[in-house]
Parts: C-alpha cells; sequence; structure tokens
C-alpha cells in the first residue's frame, strides 16, 4: 500500500501547506519577522502526521482486555470491519492496481532519493573545489572570501563564512555594510541549518509535490525575515536597501543544487522583498490576523483527522493463520462465509453468554510453566459464529510470541458460547475477532515479575523437594569413615591444596541444551543458579543441593540434573585424595 500512503501523505501536505499560508498573512498583520518558523513547522508536519497514522492503522481495531481472576480477556466481540464501517481516505482492494504498482513505486522513490543525495555530494565537492581559489579579504565588518560571481552568500552550516562576488567591492560602504548585516543575521539565526533540515524533508520524500513548493516558500520567508531584521536595524536606510536589493538582482548568478543562504534570489522573490520594503509599516490587523489563524488551525485539525489509507479485506489471510475445527451450520450462505474471515452486516452482535466457564478455561489452559516464571501474552482470535451462535472455526490473527499461549488461547476459544448475530430480524453467521490474554497474578503482562510470598515458598518448597530427590538418587561415600559422615551432613569446608577441575565441559554443556525447559527457552526466561556440589576423591559427584535458586524452579531443577552429570579431577590435600565441597553457578541463558 506504499502507493496509497504516498497519495494520502500528499492530501495532508496540501491542507498543511495552506494552512501555513494562512498563518503567514496573519503574521504579516501583525508584522512578525517569525515566518520562516511557519513554513519549517509546515514542512515538518506532513511527516510527523504520517507516522501517526500509519500507527494509528497498525492499531486500528484493537481493544484492550479486561482482567479477569489473574488472566485477561475482552468478553465484548469485537466485529471484523467492512468498507463501510469507518470513513477513510483511500480504500485499498486487495491484489488491486494500487497494490500492484507498489514495487514501481518504491524503485522510483529510491531512484530519486539517491538522485539528490548525489546532486547535494557533487555541490559540496564542487563549492569545495571553487572556495580553494577564492581569496580571502579584510574589511571594516570583517574577512571575507571573494568569489568571481557567486554570492553575496553565507556558507557552512557551523563554520560560517560570507562569500562576496568581486563586483561587490566596488560598491561603495553604505551599501557593502548593508549587504554584510544581512548576512550576519542568516548567520545570527543559523538559517542554514534550517534550509538543510528542509532540504532533507525532500531528500527523504522526493515524491511530494507540494512539499518542494513550501521548501521555495520556506527559502523566500528566510530572506523576508532576514530583511525585515536588518531593515529594523536599519531604519533609515530601507530605501537604500531597496535599491541594493535590485542592484543585486541585476548580478544574481546561478542556482546552486546546496541549501545557501543567499542574498540575491529568483525575480518572484526579490519583487515581494522589495514590496514588503515599499511599505510604510505593517498595518496592524488583530482580528484580522486572528481570523486568518484560525482557518489555518482548522485546516490542521482536517489534516489531523483524516484517517489513513486502508485495506478492503483488512483481516488476515488463511496462509497466515492457524485453523481449528471446521465451519458448522446447515445453511449454504453460513458454509460460504465460514471460509475465511469476512464481513457480514448485522444490527446486533453477538454476546458472550458463558463467562465463568471462560475463566475457569483460562485458568486450566494457562501452560504452568510459563505462569511460574511470570510470562503471559496477548492472542488475538477469529471466531466464526454460526447462525444459531456456535463456534464453527477459531483462528489465529496474531500470535503472542509464545506458541504454547497461542496453542491455550485456541483451546479456551473452543469453549467460548455466543448469542447469535442478528440483521435485523435475522440470524446471519459473524466472524468476530476477540484478544485473549494470559496474565500472571501480580505482574503486568509478559512482565515477568517477581512472584508473591505464598508463591515464593511454594517454589522453595519445590525446589527442596526435587533437592532431596537428586540426592537419593546419587550413590553414597564409599567408607563410611568419619570425614566422610561429616561431609555428608552438608557443605562445609574441607582444607586442600589442589582444586578439583572439571573435565567433561562438553558433556556439561550437551546437558545445559536438553534440560533447559523447552517452555520457558522459548518464552525467553532464564536463570542463574547456585549449586553445592559434593565431589569424593575419585572426582565423582555424590551429592548436589541448590545454594540459591534461580526464582524458577523448573530451571533449579534443571540445574540439579546437570550438577550430576559433572566429572572431576579429584581434590588433593597435599598428596591425599580428599572429598570436598564445591559451589558452582549455573545458568541457563535464551538465545
Amino acid at each position: 500500500m506504499i502507493a496509497a500512503w504516498m497519495i494520502f501523505g500528499v492530501v495532508i501536505t496540501v491542507l498543511v501547506a495552506l494552512a501555513a499560508v494562512l498563518a503567514e498573512r496573519a503574521g504579516r498583520e501583525v508584522g512578525s519577522a517569525s515566518l520562516r518558523w511557519i513554513w519549517a513547522g509546515a514542512m515538518a508536519a506532513p511527516a510527523v502526521l504520517l507516522t501517526l497514522a500509519l500507527g494509528s492503522s497498525h492499531l486500528r481495531g484493537k481493544a484492550a482486555p479486561v482482567e479477569m481472576e489473574g488472566m485477561a480477556l475482552l468478553p465484548e466481540a469485537a466485529l471484523l470491519a467492512g468498507p463501510e464501517s469507518s470513513p477513510v481516505l483511500l480504500t485499498v482492494a486487495e491484489g488491486g492496481w494500487l497494490d500492484r504498482i507498489d514495487g514501481m513505486v518504491l524503485g522510483v522513490w529510491a531512484v530519486l532519493s539517491v538522485a539528490l543525495a548525489l546532486r547535494f555530494v557533487v555541490g559540496v565537492i564542487q563549492l569545495r573545489r571553487q572556495m580553494r581559489g577564492w581569496p580571502e579579504v579584510d574589511l571594516p565588518q570583517g574577512p571575507v572570501l571573494v568569489s568571481g560571481d557567486t554570492g553575496p552568500a553565507l556558507l557552512g552550516l557551523f563554520r560560517r563564512q560570507v562569500v562576496l562576488p568581486r563586483w561587490c567591492l566596488a560598491l561603495d560602504d553604505a551599501h557593502r555594510e548593508l549587504i554584510l548585516a544581512h548576512e550576519a543575521e542568516h548567520a545570527r539565526s543559523r538559517d542554514t541549518l534550517l534550509l538543510t533540515a528542509g532540504w532533507g524533508l525532500l531528500l527523504l520524500f522526493p515524491w511530494n509535490l507540494p512539499l518542494w513548493g513550501m521548501y521555495a516558500r520556506l527559502r523566500e520567508a528566510v530572506e523576508l525575515d532576514c530583511d525585515a531584521r536588518v531593515t529594523r536595524r536599519y531604519p533609515g536606510k530601507r530605501r537604500r536597501y531597496g535599491e541594493l536589493l535590485l542592484m543585486v538582482g541585476g548580478h544574481r548568478s546561478g542556482s546552486s543544487p546546496l541549501p545557501l543562504a543567499t542574498f540575491s534570489d529568483r525575480p518572484s522573490t526579490l519583487e515581494r522583498r522589495i514590496d514588503m520594503l515599499t511599505r510604510s509599516g505593517f498595518p496592524v490587523s488583530r482580528p484580522r490576523a486572528l481570523l486568518l489563524a484560525g482557518g489555518g488551525i482548522l485546516l490542521v485539525a482536517g489534516a489531523c483527522l483524516i484517517p489513513g489509507p486502508d485495506r478492503m479485506d483488512s483481516v488476515t489471510g488463511p496462509e497466515e493463520e492457524e485453523e481449528v475445527g471446521q465451519p458448522s451450520g446447515s445453511v449454504e450462505s453460513s458454509l460460504e462465509v465460514a471460509r475465511e474471515p469476512t464481513f457480514t452486516p448485522f444490527t446486533q452482535a453477538p454476546e458472550v453468554r458463558n463467562r465463568a466457564e471462560i475463566g475457569a478455561a483460562l485458568e486450566a489452559a494457562y501452560p504452568t510453566l510459563l505462569r511460574d516464571a511470570g510470562v503471559g501474552g496477548t492472542t488475538l482470535l477469529h471466531f466464526f459464529i454460526d447462525t444459531d451462535g456456535a463456534v464453527g472455526s477459531v483462528l489465529v490473527a496474531e500470535s503472542s510470541g509464545h506458541p504454547a499461549l497461542d496453542d491455550a488461547a485456541v483451546r479456551v476459544g473452543s469453549v467460548f458460547d455466543f448469542s447469535p448475530a442478528m440483521n435485523r430480524d435475522e440470524a446471519v453467521p459473524v466472524w468476530i475477532q476477540i484478544p485473549v490474554a494470559f496474565q500472571p497474578r501480580g505482574g503486568a503482562e509478559g512482565a515477568g515479575t517477581a512472584p508473591g510470598p505464598e508463591v515464593r515458598e511454594e517454589l522453595a518448597r519445590q525446589v527442596l523437594e526435587a533437592a532431596d530427590a537428586q540426592r537419593r538418587s546419587l550413590p553414597q561415600l564409599q567408607g563410611e569413615s568419619d570425614l566422610a559422615g561429616e561431609l555428608a551432613d552438608g557443605p562445609t569446608f574441607t582444607p586442600f591444596t589442589q582444586a578439583p577441575e572439571l573435565r567433561n565441559r562438553g558433556a556439561v554443556g550437551e546437558a545445559l541444551v536438553e534440560e533447559y525447559p523447552a517452555l520457558l527457552r522459548d518464552a525467553g526466561v532464564g536463570g542463574r543458579v547456585l549449586v553445592h556440589v559434593l565431589i569424593d576423591e575419585d572426582g565423582v559427584v555424590r551429592r548436589v543441593e541448590v545454594a540459591e535458586g534461580s526464582g524458577h524452579p523448573a530451571l533449579d531443577a534443571a540445574a540439579l540434573r546437570v550438577a550430576q552429570v559433572m566429572a572431576f579431577s579429584g581434590a588433593r590435600n597435599r598428596d591425599e585424595a580428599v572429598p570436598v565441597w564445591v559451589q558452582l553457578p549455573i545458568t541457563f541463558q535464551p538465545r
């Protein structure tokens, strides 16, 4: 839909440009010397409005779920919108001509942007080469570069330099002072930065012809504002300044591809600048200015309220969705509607009739590992409801990002029971959208918040039980020596001069992958478990305990299984092999 969005961008640019014209006239009514900011804001507005419209188009039709006993569910049905359900500027048919030319339009867009960028780079290179041959002359107002016919102009974004054509040196001091005052005002107001920003917008949207017109008005407004500031600084030299404009206009150099702040300009712009100077003063008319500003505000509001283009068929295609079950119903029209999500006219929407049963299904379907890990998510489902209110098909329209949650949402969807949709007095089959959200208790959806005290106690109990089971499954220490018995009581310190070393890193790495709970790994949940390991004289693991849990019982139990796989070289105290307890961190990190 690139072509459709480009048409939308041109339309809102035209509205904003008209609003800027009215705002500029309002500024003239009150004698404003800041007209350039009106056009600068007008050039930026279409880009902002396009971004906001794209965002609202993506979110259009999505509703926030309502919490229900630690889960969330939207009980009201969000019916699929047809072409007449909301006003849009442009409706694009699936596979229509606007869709078909997207590739060509995108290619032309890229070519234009690259061409403008190359033009800018070539212009900078040519200007730098010319500047090498321009001598620098010290004038009473400061140093300037002297060119053949370039200028008067201000060059540079940050290190600004004034360039004067050679014929300006022959002017009297009064005229030359006004030229340099004009360029000094450009430098003080950083007009070259403003013009460069406008050029950057043209580089991003070269296809937007009204934007080019706005850039021309921005250049004009920059010069008009600068003229106004100079004449206010030299109020008695207005006539001389006008003569200078005519003089410079007669020597106007060729146009530059660069966004330069120049004293000379196009004949039409010079005519407007001289017209502004010949006025005795700005006729202040606040009521008229307010009226013009109000008209501009209304045009901007209209541009903001215009919705972006949309597809005639706004639902996801069947090839991108997961289908569960087959549509039911004995009426031929119902079977036709059931083939894929589509819009059906209705006057009364279907309503959920079994909220309590759905709540219980949500609780039962929530995968335990994900709930305990604080992982939630929302799956957007399409439901086909036949003329009896029965659910015929459930499709995943938008995934939660977790396949286990999507599967659970589909199972919950099969529990729904609705009243039938009605079109006047006739029951009709319809497709609806409902977001089914799984939200862990005590935290926001998908936030992975820490469990409460009761949950933490239960997690600790599960970890202890898992540790006991692991301990019982390991062989006992050989030799019931006093030292072995003492070590078997729990982690303790044993003197040693040579620490045990892990000998099977490859096998441990494989065990980490195999033991990582798949649901937690797919959900992006990881953790670090600190494990105590008892190693006998031969380097065999005899006992493992959780010293510090990860907060996820499944990860803690997996860490105990990984620790059991480890094989070490025996610890030694001088020349004697000794059993020791060691503390090891085992980390599960999702890819």
